[in-house]
């Protein structure tokens, strides 16, 4: 899964959640996941740099590990 923003690291995502910022999470797959529940993000799309495992209701990222 991906964001709707580019964040350049995962404390920026973190501190974008922690302010009330809404951030979606997208899936580019052929199968898509779940738009609830738990999932791994990688990001930035382009070349993967970092990853992060969040919690997601109705595809909106409400918690980040």
């Amino acid at each position: 899964m991906y964001v709707s923003a580019k964040f350049k690291t995962k404390k920026s995502l973190k501190d974008a959640i922690k302010s009330g910022d809404e951030v979606y999470a997208m899936s580019n797959s052929m199968y898509p996941e779940s738009g609830t529940g738990k999932a791994t993000l990688s990001m930035p799309a382009d070349y993967h740099k970092w990853y992060a495992q969040i919690v997601i209701e109705d595809f909106k990222i409400v918690s980040v590990k």
